[in-house]
Protein backbone atom coordinates (compact mmCIF):
# COMPACT_ATOMS: atom_id res chain seq x y z
CA UNK A 1 0.00 0.00 0.00
CA UNK A 2 3.09 2.48 0.80
CA UNK A 3 3.94 1.92 -2.96
CA UNK A 4 0.61 3.01 -3.65
CA UNK A 5 0.14 5.65 -1.81
CA UNK A 6 3.81 7.40 -3.03
CA UNK A 7 2.63 6.49 -7.09
CA UNK A 8 -0.50 8.63 -6.04
CA UNK A 9 1.68 11.72 -4.58
CA UNK A 10 3.54 11.69 -7.88
CA UNK A 11 0.57 11.32 -9.94
CA UNK A 12 -0.94 14.20 -8.25
CA UNK A 13 2.01 16.67 -8.13
CA UNK A 14 2.89 16.45 -4.24
CA UNK A 15 6.17 14.59 -5.01
CA UNK A 16 8.35 14.36 -8.08
CA UNK A 17 9.43 10.22 -9.03
CA UNK A 18 13.33 11.07 -7.85
CA UNK A 19 12.41 12.09 -4.13
CA UNK A 20 9.03 9.94 -3.88
CA UNK A 21 10.62 7.10 -2.02
CA UNK A 22 11.97 9.80 0.33
CA UNK A 23 8.44 10.76 1.70
CA UNK A 24 7.23 9.14 4.94
CA UNK A 25 4.46 6.87 5.13
CA UNK A 26 2.95 5.24 8.11
CA UNK A 27 -0.03 4.07 9.47
CA UNK A 28 -2.28 6.30 11.12
CA UNK A 29 -5.21 4.27 12.20
CA UNK A 30 -7.46 1.48 10.92
CA UNK A 31 -10.89 0.38 11.37
CA UNK A 32 -13.48 0.03 8.34
CA UNK A 33 -10.54 1.47 6.25
CA UNK A 34 -6.64 1.88 6.42
CA UNK A 35 -5.68 5.42 6.91
CA UNK A 36 -1.79 6.78 6.34
CA UNK A 37 -0.09 9.88 7.44
CA UNK A 38 2.11 11.37 4.61
CA UNK A 39 4.59 13.99 5.88
CA UNK A 40 6.24 16.12 3.01
CA UNK A 41 9.33 17.34 3.03
CA UNK A 42 9.62 20.69 2.38
CA UNK A 43 10.41 22.22 -1.17
CA UNK A 44 11.71 25.55 -2.63
CA UNK A 45 7.84 25.27 -3.48
CA UNK A 46 5.84 24.39 -0.35
CA UNK A 47 6.61 23.90 3.37
CA UNK A 48 6.35 20.83 5.00
CA UNK A 49 3.16 19.52 5.51
CA UNK A 50 1.49 16.40 6.77
CA UNK A 51 -1.32 14.61 4.74
CA UNK A 52 -3.88 11.98 5.52
CA UNK A 53 -4.66 9.06 3.01
CA UNK A 54 -7.87 6.88 3.30
CA UNK A 55 -7.94 3.80 1.40
CA UNK A 56 -11.08 2.85 0.42
CA UNK A 57 -10.96 -0.42 -1.34
CA UNK A 58 -14.53 0.80 -3.14
CA UNK A 59 -14.29 3.18 -6.40
CA UNK A 60 -18.16 3.99 -5.77
CA UNK A 61 -17.36 4.09 -2.02
CA UNK A 62 -14.44 6.45 -2.73
CA UNK A 63 -16.37 9.25 -5.42
CA UNK A 64 -19.53 9.15 -2.71
CA UNK A 65 -17.20 9.99 0.02
CA UNK A 66 -15.83 12.56 -2.31
CA UNK A 67 -19.20 14.20 -3.51
CA UNK A 68 -20.41 14.36 0.47
CA UNK A 69 -17.22 16.02 1.36
CA UNK A 70 -17.59 18.58 -1.98
CA UNK A 71 -21.54 19.16 -1.12
CA UNK A 72 -20.66 20.03 2.62
CA UNK A 73 -17.95 22.39 1.54
CA UNK A 74 -20.01 23.93 -1.11
CA UNK A 75 -23.09 24.63 1.80
CA UNK A 76 -20.78 26.22 4.06
CA UNK A 77 -18.82 23.33 6.52
CA UNK A 78 -15.52 23.10 6.98
CA UNK A 79 -14.11 20.21 6.00
CA UNK A 80 -10.64 18.91 5.42
CA UNK A 81 -8.58 20.37 2.26
CA UNK A 82 -9.47 18.04 -0.71
CA UNK A 83 -6.03 17.59 -1.75
CA UNK A 84 -6.77 14.94 -4.34
CA UNK A 85 -8.22 11.66 -5.40
CA UNK A 86 -6.36 8.53 -7.59
CA UNK A 87 -8.10 5.39 -8.39
CA UNK A 88 -6.53 1.88 -7.89
CA UNK A 89 -6.21 -1.24 -8.35
CA UNK A 90 -5.88 -4.47 -6.33
CA UNK A 91 -6.62 -7.87 -7.57
CA UNK A 92 -9.15 -6.94 -10.16
CA UNK A 93 -10.86 -4.64 -7.98
CA UNK A 94 -11.06 -0.94 -8.21
CA UNK A 95 -10.41 1.38 -5.23
CA UNK A 96 -9.65 4.86 -4.47
CA UNK A 97 -6.78 7.17 -2.25
CA UNK A 98 -8.38 9.77 -0.92
CA UNK A 99 -5.95 12.80 -0.10
CA UNK A 100 -6.95 15.17 2.58
CA UNK A 101 -5.24 17.68 4.82
CA UNK A 102 -4.50 16.65 8.17
CA UNK A 103 -6.52 18.48 10.53
CA UNK A 104 -4.47 19.97 13.79
CA UNK A 105 -6.73 20.06 17.09
CA UNK A 106 -7.78 22.72 19.12
CA UNK A 107 -9.26 23.42 22.59
CA UNK A 108 -12.29 25.86 24.04
CA UNK A 109 -15.86 26.51 22.59
CA UNK A 110 -16.45 25.40 19.62
CA UNK A 111 -17.62 27.44 16.73
CA UNK A 112 -21.32 26.63 15.13
CA UNK A 113 -21.66 28.70 12.49
CA UNK A 114 -20.45 26.38 10.08
CA UNK A 115 -22.58 23.58 11.25
CA UNK A 116 -26.09 25.94 11.44
CA UNK A 117 -25.38 27.02 7.95
CA UNK A 118 -25.15 23.55 6.59
CA UNK A 119 -28.42 22.63 8.56
CA UNK A 120 -29.90 25.54 7.61
CA UNK A 121 -29.79 24.38 3.99
CA UNK A 122 -32.58 23.26 2.39
CA UNK A 123 -33.30 20.87 -0.68
CA UNK A 124 -36.10 20.14 -2.91
CA UNK A 125 -37.17 16.68 -1.71
CA UNK A 126 -35.75 14.18 1.06
CA UNK A 127 -32.89 11.84 -0.08
CA UNK A 128 -30.19 13.40 -2.33
CA UNK A 129 -28.64 12.70 -6.04
CA UNK A 130 -26.87 9.81 -5.77
CA UNK A 131 -26.96 6.14 -3.54
CA UNK A 132 -24.20 6.53 -1.21
CA UNK A 133 -22.82 4.47 2.28
CA UNK A 134 -22.71 4.36 5.35
CA UNK A 135 -19.98 2.58 6.89
CA UNK A 136 -19.36 0.32 4.59
CA UNK A 137 -22.96 -0.32 3.86
CA UNK A 138 -25.02 0.46 0.97
CA UNK A 139 -27.77 3.73 1.32
CA UNK A 140 -30.12 4.29 -1.07
CA UNK A 141 -30.95 8.04 -1.80
CA UNK A 142 -34.47 8.04 -3.68
CA UNK A 143 -36.40 11.16 -3.62
CA UNK A 144 -39.20 11.98 -1.70
CA UNK A 145 -41.50 14.46 -0.62
CA UNK A 146 -41.76 13.76 3.42
CA UNK A 147 -39.82 12.62 5.77
CA UNK A 148 -41.78 9.95 6.83
CA UNK A 149 -41.49 8.37 3.66
CA UNK A 150 -37.78 8.77 3.44
CA UNK A 151 -36.81 7.83 6.76
CA UNK A 152 -39.33 4.39 6.35
CA UNK A 153 -38.23 3.34 2.78
CA UNK A 154 -34.66 4.51 2.14
CA UNK A 155 -33.19 4.30 5.95
CA UNK A 156 -35.08 2.03 8.78
CA UNK A 157 -36.87 -0.61 6.15
CA UNK A 158 -33.58 -1.87 4.40
CA UNK A 159 -31.28 -1.81 7.89
CA UNK A 160 -34.24 -3.71 9.29
CA UNK A 161 -34.65 -6.35 6.40
CA UNK A 162 -30.74 -6.62 6.24
CA UNK A 163 -30.43 -7.66 9.91
CA UNK A 164 -33.60 -10.32 10.08
CA UNK A 165 -31.97 -11.74 6.52
CA UNK A 166 -28.75 -12.38 9.01
CA UNK A 167 -30.68 -13.94 12.04
CA UNK A 168 -29.79 -10.72 14.32
CA UNK A 169 -33.63 -9.52 14.30
CA UNK A 170 -36.87 -10.73 14.20
CA UNK A 171 -40.32 -9.63 12.50
CA UNK A 172 -41.58 -8.93 15.69
CA UNK A 173 -38.33 -6.52 15.48
CA UNK A 174 -40.09 -5.42 12.17
CA UNK A 175 -43.58 -5.26 13.66
CA UNK A 176 -42.62 -2.82 16.22
CA UNK A 177 -40.83 -0.78 14.34
CA UNK A 178 -43.39 -0.22 12.04
CA UNK A 179 -45.16 0.41 15.04
CA UNK A 180 -42.95 3.34 15.94
CA UNK A 181 -42.96 4.55 12.56
CA UNK A 182 -46.81 4.99 12.75
CA UNK A 183 -46.74 6.65 16.20
CA UNK A 184 -44.04 9.36 14.70
CA UNK A 185 -46.52 10.00 12.18
CA UNK A 186 -48.42 12.25 14.16
CA UNK A 187 -44.94 14.24 15.14
CA UNK A 188 -45.05 16.12 12.06
CA UNK A 189 -41.71 16.04 11.08
CA UNK A 190 -41.74 17.18 7.68
CA UNK A 191 -42.19 20.70 9.04
CA UNK A 192 -38.50 21.74 8.81
CA UNK A 193 -38.43 20.68 5.54
CA UNK A 194 -35.25 19.01 3.96
CA UNK A 195 -32.26 19.86 5.29
CA UNK A 196 -28.70 18.75 4.35
CA UNK A 197 -27.26 16.68 6.84
CA UNK A 198 -23.68 14.75 7.52
CA UNK A 199 -25.49 11.58 7.82
CA UNK A 200 -23.45 9.41 9.81
CA UNK A 201 -22.15 12.49 12.41
CA UNK A 202 -20.90 10.12 15.35
CA UNK A 203 -18.00 11.58 17.65
CA UNK A 204 -15.15 10.38 15.38
CA UNK A 205 -16.28 12.12 12.37
CA UNK A 206 -16.69 15.68 13.80
CA UNK A 207 -12.85 16.81 15.08
CA UNK A 208 -12.41 20.40 15.87
CA UNK A 209 -9.69 22.57 14.43
CA UNK A 210 -7.09 25.07 15.42
CA UNK A 211 -9.75 27.71 15.27
CA UNK A 212 -12.43 25.74 16.67
CA UNK A 213 -14.12 25.13 13.76
CA UNK A 214 -15.99 21.86 13.75
CA UNK A 215 -14.53 19.56 10.99
CA UNK A 216 -16.52 17.06 9.34
CA UNK A 217 -15.50 13.85 7.50
CA UNK A 218 -16.27 10.91 6.13
CA UNK A 219 -19.67 12.00 5.30
CA UNK A 220 -23.12 10.32 3.78
CA UNK A 221 -25.09 13.24 2.87
CA UNK A 222 -28.56 13.51 2.15
CA UNK A 223 -31.54 16.16 2.60
CA UNK A 224 -33.26 14.55 5.67
CA UNK A 225 -33.45 15.80 9.47
CA UNK A 226 -31.12 18.26 11.17
CA UNK A 227 -31.65 15.31 14.60
CA UNK A 228 -30.19 12.99 12.93
CA UNK A 229 -26.93 14.03 13.18
CA UNK A 230 -27.84 15.55 16.84
CA UNK A 231 -29.25 12.32 18.14
CA UNK A 232 -26.17 10.20 16.96
CA UNK A 233 -23.51 12.78 18.11
CA UNK A 234 -25.50 11.84 21.47
CA UNK A 235 -25.13 8.07 20.97
CA UNK A 236 -21.72 7.76 21.36
CA UNK A 237 -20.18 10.44 23.32
CA UNK A 238 -20.22 14.19 21.07
CA UNK A 239 -17.47 16.62 21.62
CA UNK A 240 -20.63 19.08 21.00
CA UNK A 241 -21.91 19.63 24.46
CA UNK A 242 -26.18 19.55 25.13
CA UNK A 243 -25.99 23.24 24.98
CA UNK A 244 -24.55 23.44 21.69
CA UNK A 245 -26.66 21.07 20.48
CA UNK A 246 -30.00 22.47 21.95
CA UNK A 247 -28.30 25.97 20.28
CA UNK A 248 -28.28 24.19 16.93
CA UNK A 249 -31.72 23.09 17.11
CA UNK A 250 -33.16 26.51 18.03
CA UNK A 251 -30.90 28.63 15.33
CA UNK A 252 -31.84 26.34 12.43
CA UNK A 253 -36.16 26.33 13.80
CA UNK A 254 -36.10 22.25 14.56
CA UNK A 255 -39.78 22.58 17.00
CA UNK A 256 -39.07 21.61 20.28
CA UNK A 257 -38.63 18.18 21.87
CA UNK A 258 -35.68 17.12 20.74
CA UNK A 259 -34.92 15.84 23.36
CA UNK A 260 -38.15 13.11 23.59
CA UNK A 261 -37.15 11.92 19.88
CA UNK A 262 -33.95 11.07 20.48
CA UNK A 263 -34.44 7.61 20.49
CA UNK A 264 -36.53 7.64 17.45
CA UNK A 265 -33.55 9.54 15.17
CA UNK A 266 -31.08 7.02 17.39
CA UNK A 267 -32.45 3.88 15.85
CA UNK A 268 -31.04 4.44 12.12
CA UNK A 269 -27.46 4.22 13.52
CA UNK A 270 -28.20 1.63 15.99
CA UNK A 271 -29.64 -0.81 12.86
CA UNK A 272 -26.78 0.17 11.25
CA UNK A 273 -24.39 -1.00 13.99
CA UNK A 274 -26.09 -4.14 14.40
CA UNK A 275 -25.45 -4.68 10.68
CA UNK A 276 -21.91 -3.59 10.88
CA UNK A 277 -21.04 -5.28 14.21
CA UNK A 278 -23.47 -7.64 15.28
CA UNK A 279 -25.62 -8.79 18.05
CA UNK A 280 -23.63 -7.11 20.55
CA UNK A 281 -26.09 -3.86 19.59
CA UNK A 282 -29.23 -5.61 19.30
CA UNK A 283 -30.62 -5.02 22.90
CA UNK A 284 -29.72 -1.37 22.07
CA UNK A 285 -31.94 -1.46 19.19
CA UNK A 286 -34.40 -2.64 20.80
CA UNK A 287 -34.91 -0.45 24.08
CA UNK A 288 -34.59 2.35 21.31
CA UNK A 289 -37.41 0.90 19.57
CA UNK A 290 -39.59 -0.20 22.81
CA UNK A 291 -38.93 3.45 24.27
CA UNK A 292 -42.08 4.89 22.11
CA UNK A 293 -44.55 1.58 22.63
Amino acid sequence: MKDQIRRGIVDLGLSDAAHASDVAVFPFASGLFELFRVDLPSTSRAPARSLIVKCVSSLDMAEAEWDGLVRLREAGAVVPELIGFVKTDSGGRSGALLFLSMVSGGRGSVRLESLIQIYSTRGESYGYSRDNYIGSLHQRNRRYATFEEFWAQDRIFPQLNMAISAGLLTQKDLENARRVLDIASGWELSQPGPRLIHGDLWNGNLLIDSDMNPVLIDPSVSYSHPEQDLAMLELFGSPLSSSDLDLLARETGLPAGRIERRDFFQLYPLLVHVNLFGASYVSQTRRAIGRYL
